[in-house]
Parts: structure tokens; sequence; C-alpha cells
């Protein structure tokens, strides 16, 4: 198992929840840099949204060719995804009291507010708000956050932050390391733009749950 701190070449690193972490990842991202940090599940990749530039460069370091690519975003809590969501539903809000903070990424009609670069071509947007502690700070430190897989598309995630760097090495602008992650899934994935909301992508939030809870519509997985 990896120690947190081994640092790669051609990148700085910090350990997470070492004195002055949070305002050094958030001078970074504040500039544009592109971070790699820990999830709940893998280590991820993340910009300011609201960046333009900084977004292109995420997706060229990812390889992904799509000439549309929305991204993920990770809100500090559920007032500033509403604040993003041109409209949000009581089953909306029903999901996002019950399953946030946690793996449950719920896709909402952009607001006139939300970040045009991370936008699906429908106007659509996709958040969540993290349990992971790291993730938790750097958002309240920070704001919004992008977020994916910290690895080249098509390629297999990482679970430590050496792994990570090594990908990203001298293309990154720092790391944030916490140690080794699990193997767990990826978010469950719920449209919530129409009246009868659908999973997408079943994931850590099952669906037996999510059907305890309302009445939803199964539809095609997108993972």
């Amino acid at each position: 198992m990896q120690e947190p701190g081994e640092s790669v070449p051609g990148i700085s690193t910090v350990r997470a929840f070492s004195q002055g972490w949070e305002q050094r990842s958030a001078d970074v991202l504040r500039r544009g840099g592109i971070v790699i940090y820990p999830t709940e599940t893998v280590y991820g990749l993340g910009c300011d949204p609201f960046n333009p530039k900084a977004v292109r460069r995420l997706k060229r370091m990812k390889g992904d060719k799509k000439p549309v690519r929305p991204f993920l975003i990770l809100v500090p809590d559920a007032l500033f995804a509403e604040s993003m969501a041109a409209e949000v539903s009581d089953t909306a809000r029903r999901l996002m009291q019950e399953c946030w903070p946690g793996p449950l990424t719920l896709i909402f009609k952009a607001s006139s507010k939300a970040p045009e670069p991370v936008m699906a071509s429908n106007r659509a947007i996709a958040m969540r708000v993290s349990s992971d502690p790291v993730c938790r700070s750097l958002t309240s430190a920070f704001g919004p956050l992008v977020s994916t897989s910290a690895n080249l598309s098509g390629k297999e995630p990482a679970f430590r932050a050496v792994d990570a760097a090594c990908c990203f090495a001298e293309k990154a602008d720092l790391v944030i390391d916490d140690g080794d992650r699990g193997s767990e899934p990826p978010s469950t994935l719920v449209d919530v733009t129409s009246a009868r909301p659908r999973i997408l992508r079943q994931g850590a939030v099952k669906c037996a749950f999510l059907l305890d809870l309302i009445r939803v519509e199964k539809g095609v997985d997108h993972a």
C-alpha cells in the first residue's frame, strides 16, 4: 500500500490535511490549473468548471476526442446545486436530501448561472455532493470542481495518487495525496430533467433503494 506523500518528478504533491493544503490547492485552481485529488472511489482530475481554457486543457490531457464532452461537477452543498439548476422538482430534492453527500449524480437542466464549459449539448448539467472528506474540504474552500477520473480516456482508473501522477506528470499542476482508494463502484447516475426521473447508470447507490424512495423509470446504462 502506498504511503501518502510519495512524490513523482515533474509534478508538485501536497498531503491532504497538511498545513495550508486547502489554500494551496484552491490557489492552483483559481489560476486555471489542473489538480489530481482523491474521491470516494478513485483519484480524479479537477479544474474550475467556469474556466473554458482549463476545461479544454483537462479534456486534452485525458485524450478525449469527443466534440462535446460534458463533465460532472462536485458542488459544496444542495443549495449550490439548486442555484445551478433551471428547475428542481420535489423528487430531485428528496433524492438530494436522502443521498447527498454520497455517490449519487443528478442531471439537471442548467440555469443561466451554470458553467457553460461542462454542459451537455442539450444544456444539461451533472452534479453531486461528495462524501469524501478531501472533496468536501476542497469544494468548501474553492467552490464547484470538475470531477473526472485521473486516467487517459478508455484506460483503467487510478486508485493511488502516485499512479495518477505518473500518468499526468508535467501535465497536471498539483497532486493531493490521501493514500490509496478502494475499488468501489462509480456513482449512480439519475436524470431529473423531466417529471419522471430515469436511472442512466447503476452504481454505488442501488436501484432498489432509489425505487423505495421514488418512482423512477429505468433507462439505458451509459456507464
